[in-house]
């Protein structure tokens, strides 16, 4: 029966959101606790290899990375915040304005002959397989049409309606946990005294 719901739970978008999100946040603060307890700088040590202390808004933004489009966005409007959030984590988070990881070409082009079908797909010739730019929801390429014209085209990523759909709930789920821990806080301390 434990099987059983595991399995659903895999196989259900927003509860395979919650995993994800439980098992990348787990990795980074797995991170940060080898950080601090220097154990990771000893691995690299041992192993003869240059070693860089993650900080937090580095942290931060691998995890909203490895999250996704919706995570990165979040870290978008940090990036273009300077003042609202500590500068440490604006620098950090300007890093995935258009610099985040790309997806395979072979996806650009499965997505352009879905979306536009075969006829106006063929009108794209010359297809650089390699980006401009890669942001949180789609990523730009250059190409040529069939008369020679210089074109640029944008790419939505692959499956990025549904997994944005999944990460709206868990965030809405997230952000209830927040709101009922403020309220347990708040009745804790009617008085406000601290």
């Amino acid at each position: 029966v434990l099987g059983a719901l595991v399995m659903l739970s895999i196989i259900l978008p927003v509860t395979r959101r919650m995993w994800a999100f439980t098992l990348y946040a787990l990795k980074y603060v797995g991170l940060w606790l080898l950080d601090v307890t220097r154990l990771r700088k000893l691995w690299f040590k041992l192993r003869g290899r240059e070693y860089r202390r993650l900080d937090r808004p580095q942290l931060l933004r691998m995890f909203c990375e490895d999250m996704g489009p919706t995570f990165l966005k979040f870290g978008q409007i940090i990036a273009s915040s300077a003042g609202m959030f500590p500068d440490a984590y604006v620098k950090e988070f300007q890093k995935v304005l258009d610099r985040v990881k790309p997806f395979p070409f072979s996806d650009v082009k499965r997505t352009l002959d879905e979306e536009l079908g075969a006829e106006k797909a063929a009108q794209l010739i010359d297809v650089d397989p390699k980006q401009l730019a890669s942001a949180s929801i789609a990523q730009v390429h250059t190409a040529s049409l069939k008369d020679g014209t210089k074109v640029v085209i944008k790419v939505q990523r692959p499956g990025i309606i549904g997994r944005c759909m999944a990460d709206m709930k868990l965030m809405r789920f997230l952000a209830r946990i927040v709101q009922r821990f403020k309220k347990n806080a708040e009745l804790a301390n009617p008085v406000g005294v601290i």
